[in-house]
């Protein structure tokens, strides 16, 4: 095509994943890994001249960026096999290497310790535990309020959640105006209305403009 002969690829990249025909997801890792070396070749040659940076910076610059990089997208590919573990740990010996200014014979175990960055299976782990975890706990509070996701696009949004000004009686004294709005089917609405040492003077409510 255009004088350029197409090539026929195995894996498909989607949202920054690379898929592969068995899902394997080891040409993503290994992608990953290429980057990440890429990354630290570049910090390399940038603080050349400086000498290198502080143990503590390079330490920072893992954990905000180069951490989320290889992070990304693992609660779709990661899976608790020694084939990804091994080659999570292959990606974090460059960086952490980086981080304790260390002998390259040196072991991964050691390197973890000594940079006090854990093992990124082992983060993964319990960070993807903790998600399920916090999706599990509002699945149940969404059931124990009777809260139904298909009803709620039924009804009007201003009705799933009502809340008196009874609730606000005590506290109202003098000239108090209170507001809200909201949006359904594209379209949005919103209304004001004023009290006055607890007595309603007046009320608006009427749709916006486009």
């Amino acid at each position: 095509m255009y004088g350029e002969r197409i090539r026929y690829s195995k894996t498909i990249k989607y949202l920054g994943i690379l898929f592969d025909p068995n899902l394997s997801f080891i040409p993503h890792l290994n992608e990953v890994l290429e980057k990440v070396f890429k990354l630290n070749e570049k910090l390399r040659r940038i603080t050349r001249a400086t000498w290198g940076l502080k143990p503590q910076v390079v330490k920072e610059i893992y954990k905000t960026v180069v951490e989320k990089l290889i992070q990304c997208g693992s609660e779709l590919w990661y899976k608790d096999i020694v084939k990804i573990n091994n080659k999570l740990i292959q990606i974090q010996r460059q960086p952490l290497l980086g981080i304790t200014k260390t002998n390259r014979t040196v072991s991964n175990e050691a390197i973890q310790v000594l940079s006090g960055c854990p093992p990124l299976d082992l983060k993964i782990r319990i960070e993807t535990d903790m998600a399920k975890q916090i999706r599990r706990n509002k699945l149940n509070k969404i059931i124990d309020d009777k809260i139904s996701f298909k009803y709620e696009k039924r009804i009007q949004p201003w009705k799933t959640l009502k809340i008196d000004w009874n609730y606000y009686m005590e506290e109202m004294k003098g000239l108090m105006i209170f507001t809200d709005g909201s949006k359904m089917d594209g379209r949005v609405g919103c209304a004001f209305v004023v009290f006055y040492n607890k007595t309603e003077l007046d009320y608006r409510k009427f749709r916006l403009n486009e």
